[in-house]
């Protein structure tokens, strides 16, 4: 995940989640170092090319605070901050070097147990306290980017869940599940939906609508008619 503050304050229209490419790194076997590599070739690539082509960085930068910037190239950062320690920190510096950008960025980590800051090319931590008002704004830093990255996983988590819960259901493959959801827009509201509004859903029709509704309902042999002009019921306890 990255997080990005402006003036100390979340900027959250700047916030990106990534997934991981790397065909190394998948569900049970993390990698957190070449996660972090990569990331910051991503994050940075558009920059990297620019120099490459001959571009004047600085230049870039001053003409990214103008509202007439078109280039696409305005958020660099004066800061860059990683979570973790020196090991982490090494692997995103070595990415920066593959895209000689190394020596342009501002880069610094903070460890997690002791909370340390740490600078490219020094064995020790710096000199610092923790209520330190810029080791504070660090640590505000880190701790929304771990809220933001676990909001994503559980979001991500409850998708699959979805999915999987329907796929249990004869004849429901991928593209129908997809569709289904996206009409329906969460699994409450298909468990709930009558078979007439399961059949009008995009991929559907009575026949399937039928088994849907019976797979949410198996009590049940025979789904039950819609009432016109059906009143709500109000319970009050």
């Amino acid at each position: 995940s990255q997080v990005v503050f402006i003036d100390g304050l979340p900027a959250k229209q700047h916030y990106r989640k990534y997934k991981i490419q790397s065909s190394s790194i998948r569900s049970g076997h993390s990698d957190d170092f070449m996660a972090m590599a990569e990331i910051m070739r991503r994050r940075f690539r558009r920059w990297a090319q620019a120099k490459a082509e001959g571009a004047d960085l600085r230049e870039l930068r001053r003409a990214a605070g103008s509202a007439l910037h078109t280039g696409g190239l305005n958020d660099w950062p004066d800061v860059v901050m990683i979570d973790g320690g020196k090991g982490q920190l090494s692997a995103v510096m070595e990415a920066l070097r593959e895209l000689n950008l190394d020596e342009d960025l501002v880069v610094c980590s903070l460890a997690k147990q002791r909370e340390e800051v740490f600078i490219p090319g020094a064995k020790q931590p710096l000199d610092s306290e923790a209520d330190q008002l810029g080791v504070q704004l660090l640590r505000r830093l880190r701790d929304e980017a771990h809220r933001f990255a676990v909001s994503f996983h559980r979001q991500q988590r409850g998708e699959r869940m979805k999915r999987s819960r329907l796929s249990d259901i004869p004849g429901m493959g991928p593209k129908r599940i997809k569709e289904l959801l996206a009409h329906f827009r969460s699994i409450d509201a298909i468990q709930l939906a009558s078979v007439e509004s399961l059949a009008a859903a995009p991929g559907m029709g009575r026949g399937m609508a039928q088994v849907v509704w019976e797979y949410f309902h198996p009590q049940q042999s025979e789904a039950p008619m819609e009432l016109e002009n059906e009143q709500p019921l109000e319970m009050v306890g």
